[in-house]
């Protein structure tokens, strides 16, 4: 949450992550890694050594999307995507 985030927030959950359960009944789960495991081992590898929550380095998301093929119709309509 915050200033130009629409109140929304996603969470990157790693195979071994000892928070997960904590999700339960409180966020959607959703997705899945289809591309760009190179990504994902940089970002496992900001992980805090002490096993805190948050990441041991800053970590901007500048430019993600949505990949067409994966959308329905009533979703690619509501994006403007037809």
């Amino acid at each position: 949450s915050g200033k130009n985030s629409n109140t929304s927030q996603f969470f990157i959950t790693l195979s071994d992550a000892k928070n997960v359960q904590s999700l339960t009944g409180k966020h959607v789960v959703f997705g899945e890694l289809v591309d760009g495991e190179q990504v994902l081992n940089l970002l496992e590898r900001c992980i805090d050594p002490a096993g805190g929550e948050q990441p041991a380095y800053s970590i901007h998301i500048a430019d993600c999307g949505v990949m067409p093929e994966t959308l329905n119709e009533l979703q690619k309509h509501q994006c403007g995507l037809i």
